[in-house]
């Protein structure tokens, strides 16, 4: 891989992007959608979340790579998978308590936990491209 990407999955750029990749979607799923239609089950909008939880997975579980917090054991794993499906969980929860024009939704749930085993899995595919 080229210098200047391999100094762009360093840990010090990853942490960055995850911490600011975690920050926007959470203030994009929060924000109030007052023009958002409401519908029982939109197809699009749950690709989306599970885009979203994809590359979130996949930016934590690469940033873990890089600090050499991932061994061949899966407690590492298992930690980033099961907290990134506990975002999802609390981030749909928070849609219902905290805003007015968003609901919690068990598709969006399902949705967020499908892309988190994606990004589980597009990783562990990858994961030998990202080793130094």
């Amino acid at each position: 891989m080229p210098m200047p990407i391999r100094k762009l999955l360093g840990p010090k750029p990853l942490l960055f992007l995850g911490i600011a990749y975690t920050l926007i979607i959470t203030i994009a799923l929060l924000i109030p959608a007052r023009d958002i239609p409401r519908a029982t089950f939109i197809p699009g909008d749950k690709v989306v979340h599970a885009a979203i939880h994809i590359i979130l997975v996949f930016v934590w579980l690469t940033y873990a790579l890089q600090r050499k917090l991932l061994v061949s054991s899966w407690p590492p794993y298992a930690a980033i998978v099961l907290f990134c499906l506990a975002y999802g969980i609390i981030i749909e929860l928070f849609q219902e308590w905290i805003t007015h024009s968003r609901n919690a939704d068990f598709y969006d749930v399902l949705a967020n936990g499908i892309g988190t085993l994606l990004g589980l899995a597009l990783f562990l595919k990858l994961k030998q491209k990202f080793v130094q």
